[in-house]
């Protein structure tokens, strides 16, 4: 397994094991689900409140990272999902209007912004910006 390697430091947050999945799968590894299991996560509590901005920033700037290194057609694929956020943005603000919707916008647009200036890591931070599609880190 040391031709995948750890979860790549770049996201940080969300979405580092479904990149891990994905290099596991195109290693040669074959994925299973076991569906009986049952996974107790201690961690999460940045994501416990419907309002908390958080997830909303590195589900946006990380789906863009993960669309860009694992994505077949990366642009289309970019595209439809800036349009998912947008309208799931949109739906908050209208059914919950007030500074929480808002403030998950601002985190939303602001891990798009970051994504494009290829700031990963934690956020703010300076992890290095990622290889075009079929380039292993």
């Amino acid at each position: 397994m040391d031709e995948i390697g750890l979860f790549d430091e770049r996201f940080f947050l969300i979405f580092e094991d479904a990149d891990w999945s994905a290099r596991a799968r195109d290693a040669g590894y074959r994925l299973d689900v076991v569906v009986a299991s049952t996974v107790r996560h201690a961690v999460g509590a940045s994501f416990a409140e419907a309002s908390s901005a958080v997830g909303d920033y590195y589900y946006a700037r990380n789906g863009l990272l993960y669309l860009r290194l694992h994505g077949r057609r990366p642009r289309p694929q970019s595209i439809r999902f800036g349009l998912r956020l947008g309208r799931e943005s949109m739906r908050r603000l209208r059914r919950h209007p007030g500074r929480p919707a808002a403030s998950r916008l601002a985190a939303q647009g602001a891990g798009i912004v970051d994504f494009a200036r290829g700031r990963f890591g934690p956020r703010g931070g300076s992890v290095a910006a990622p290889e075009p599609s079929g380039v292993s880190a």
